[in-house]
This record gives structure tokens, sequence and C-alpha cells, in this order.
């Protein structure tokens, strides 16, 4: 019976709970980080499409052409914008899955699909 005993191996209950508690500590430091680094992400995204879009129906309206949305984009699926010129040439920006996009008065506005508070405005020129 005393060997039994003697080669019992494992762990104490003190041990797991320390493990535990750093194992959380851990988590609880780790996630918001993550969290944030995951929204700085989407919203460099965001102004980086409304910066593209804005610099195409720009240089589309002053030529005298027209900047319309021609497919909206879908959380799935990515959309186009269509730029005409007044030569009637046409060619397409792609607007990315999961961003939703306006135009109007010389104002491109892009929203994040996921959490609409993920937002950029661009402005550019009606000449």
């Amino acid at each position: 019976m005393q060997k039994l005993l003697k080669n019992n191996k494992g762990f104490t209950l003190v041990e797991v709970i320390v493990v535990a508690v750093i194992v959380l500590v851990l988590a609880a430091v780790a996630i918001p980080l993550y969290n944030g680094y995951i929204r700085d992400s989407r919203q460099a995204s965001v102004e980086n499409a409304a910066g593209a879009i804005a610099s195409g129906c720009g240089a589309a309206v002053q030529t005298d052409g027209d900047c319309e949305i021609e497919d909206e984009a879908t959380e799935t699926d990515a959309g186009k914008i269509k730029l005409t010129t007044a030569s009637g040439s046409a060619s397409e920006i792609i607007i990315p899955k999961g961003m939703d996009v306006s135009i109007g008065g010389g104002v491109v506005t892009v929203t994040d699909m996921k959490n609409s508070e993920i937002k950029a405005e661009v402005t550019y020129s009606l000449q």
C-alpha cells in the first residue's frame, strides 16, 4: 500500500489553479488588444477604399464624366462603381466585399457592414 502512495505522481490542486489564473490573466490582456488591432485594420481598409473611389470619381468628374454605383457590395461579394468620361469610355472600381459605399455631392462615404461605426468620408472635386 505504501508503495502505491509513493509512486503517485501528478499536479496538486494549487498548481492547477495557479496555471489557470495565469492563463486567464493573459487572455484578459490579449483579447482586447486583438480586438483593437482588428478594428484598426478595418478602419484602414475602409479609408483606403474611400480614397481610391474618391480619386477615381474625381478623375471622371474632371473630364465631364460621371461616377455611379453599378453594383452594390455585400458581405460576401464585391461590387462595382462605373466611371465614365465625356467621350463615353468607361472603367470600373471594385468595391471590396463587406463595405457599403455612397456617392453624392462630391463626397464618397464608405462604411464597414459589420461595424457601422467604422466609416470614412473623402471629398473629391466637382469642377
